[in-house]
């Protein structure tokens, strides 16, 4: 049997400094694909914590790039152009991310190794041109550089935290389709410029307040959840949770695109990486929701998983119960047997 082929992985050492600027912005790196709010709270805001950790993503494949056996190529990659469309916030909070993380933040986008985007929802946008204007302008320039040297963009894919509460049910249902309008409209733009999505993630957020919602969309919404919940034998949801989406984009050809199952791509993330932030958050974060905090309750049994509240522990229990106490060894052995 052929031996496996190990991805390929940036040295710890190329990693240190950027991890150090992820930690001093109050911010732990997770692995995951969906991201709650409750991660952000230590960072200055919520907005920023994100784009602190997506830089580090990129920074990450940038330096795993560099690294592998076939690039030799070490020029830094951390100039930034942030596109809001109007909308002052996100320009504002993912500068500070940039600022906290190295990242240098420049006034021409064609000189941009990575391109931060907001779009907004149609019912939403400011811009008079197109939202995707500056995607397509950097796209233009860079075509004739080699697939591997084209600019990144990460893009922000309607509802944000910084937008406006739908005021009416009919508000909630425009801005619940505003996904699908943007993704019809961009998918032919990427292909056409031959880019790709690299990742994506979905971070959860709580908006601030309600006070701006009618009374009978309250009520209405209220009612209709309740139903819900109690079909499914769910309680203690909270429906005002929104998500927001977040996503790479990069040349279709170039190594940024490979899957994460494929050696030759460099966007996996390595076992010493994956190690260092486990290492670096356990005692640190709720096992639960993530959070940071200094005071963190343990399991009474196994002593080991650690929860920022009850209602943490619950919510957590019908999993923890099957690991708690276990070895390592104990955990694996049902799976050992099966093969």
């Amino acid at each position: 049997m052929a031996a496996s082929v190990l991805p390929l992985a940036a040295p710890a050492s190329a990693l240190q400094p950027w991890r150090e600027r992820l930690l001093a912005s109050k911010v732990f790196m997770r692995y995951d694909y969906a991201w709650k709010e409750a991660e952000f709270t230590q960072a200055e805001h919520r907005i920023t914590g994100i784009g602190c950790r997506l830089l580090y993503l990129h920074a990450s494949w940038v330096e795993t790039y560099h690294h592998s056996a076939s690039h030799s190529c070490s020029s830094p990659r951390t100039k930034t152009y942030i596109e809001s469309n109007g909308f002052i916030e996100f320009q504002e909070r993912l500068a500070k991310a940039c600022e906290l993380m190295g990242y240098e933040i420049v006034a021409d986008p064609e000189a941009a190794d990575l391109v931060f985007v907001y779009v907004a929802p149609p019912a939403e946008q400011r811009s008079e041109l197109s939202q995707f204007e500056t995607f397509k302008k950097v796209v233009e320039h860079s075509k004739d550089r080699k697939t591997d040297d084209k600019p990144m963009f990460c893009l922000l894919l309607g509802d944000a935290d910084f937008l406006p509460l739908p005021k009416t049910e009919g508000d909630e249902t425009r801005r619940g389709l505003s996904d699908f309008a943007i993704s019809q409209e961009f998918a032919p733009i990427a292909a056409e410029a031959e880019y790709g999505s690299v990742a994506q993630f979905a971070v959860e957020f709580v908006p601030e307040s309600v006070e701006n919602l009618s009374s009978e969309f309250k009520e209405e919404k209220t009612r209709k959840l309740d139903s819900l919940m109690s079909r499914f034998g769910c309680v203690g949801q909270n429906l005002m949770h929104h998500t927001e989406k977040w996503e790479f984009y990069a040349s279709s050809e170039s190594v940024f695109c490979h899957g994460e199952d494929d050696a030759k791509g460099v966007t996996h993330p390595s076992e010493d990486d994956t190690m260092f932030w486990f290492k670096e958050t356990k005692g640190k974060t709720c096992d639960q929701c993530h959070a940071p905090s200094e005071k963190l309750s343990k399991c009474a049994r196994c002593r080991d998983a650690v929860y920022c509240s009850r209602d943490c522990q619950k919510a957590a229990w019908k999993l923890h119960k099957r690991l708690c106490g276990k070895t390592p060894e104990e955990i694996s052995a049902p799976n050992e047997e099966k093969k």
